[in-house]
């Protein structure tokens, strides 16, 4: 998170949620929003967010505030990225799709998953048929009930994870996702919606995978030393 303010009077809230970040700031009733592109590593689908709040006392003084910006530990999660295997990746995905079941999208449909266990479409109510980018049939999906929306809802409303940091899990599952799995993606890709450029993606996500694990390193670091303050609420995060 990019910030430097200098002689700030008021009140400073950062918040930061997955794929940008907003900071607004109030300064003697005037209002001023700053959208800055800012990418969370999805070892957290949670909220990040922290505030910090000046004294409210009128003062001739000015007071810094700032977090990471042009820190040499803030530069430092920019170097010594790894170099994505592109012959690979791309060998991956041709074998995937030379060997891709066609009736698999249709007898495992689309479908959401609460607490492991999949919400199916109840035995009256058919599944429909999914199209590809061609408007082609390439499988089903099941439709969730009302009553399976709610409880999604509820469980986004009410869930406290006993956890505060999963990184190891879930980076074990992201060195799985973009390398044991990576033709399956790029595969995916192609077939569900014509996707022509799914290596090149797989190439940039595994160095800003890199990029993020150590921004995230930073973070919980120094919310351990008292600096800032992670609000981990649930987040839900819908497909593009």
């Amino acid at each position: 998170l990019l910030l430097n303010c200098k002689s700030l009077k008021g009140t400073m809230t950062i918040s930061r949620a997955v794929g940008s970040s907003m900071i607004r700031n109030v300064i003697k009733g005037r209002q001023r929003s700053i959208l800055n592109a800012y990418k969370i590593s999805p070892t957290y689908s949670s909220l990040a967010s922290f505030s910090i709040a000046p004294s409210k006392v009128a003062t001739t003084k000015s007071c810094k505030r700032w977090y990471n910006f042009a820190s040499s530990s803030y530069t430092s999660c920019f170097q010594n990225l790894p170099k994505p295997d592109t012959e690979s990746i791309r060998q991956s995905a041709l074998i995937y799709l030379d060997e891709f079941d066609e009736t698999l999208w249709y007898n495992e449909p689309v479908c959401s998953i609460l607490n492991g266990e999949k919400l199916t479409s109840p035995s009256d109510t058919p599944s429909i048929i999914t199209q590809n980018a061609l408007s082609n049939p390439n499988g089903h999906q099941h439709m969730a009930t009302k009553s399976q929306v709610q409880s999604l809802l509820s469980h986004i409303q009410t869930y406290q994870s006993p956890y505060t940091d999963i990184r190891s899990q879930i980076r074990t599952m992201e060195q799985s996702l973009l390398y044991e799995h990576a033709g399956l993606l790029v595969g995916n890709q192609c077939l569900d919606f014509q996707k022509q450029d799914g290596v090149t993606e797989m190439e940039e996500s595994i160095m800003a995978n890199a990029v993020e694990r150590s921004l995230n390193d930073i973070l919980l670091q120094d919310e351990n030393r008292g600096k800032i303050r992670i609000n981990r609420k649930p987040m839900y995060v819908s497909c593009v």
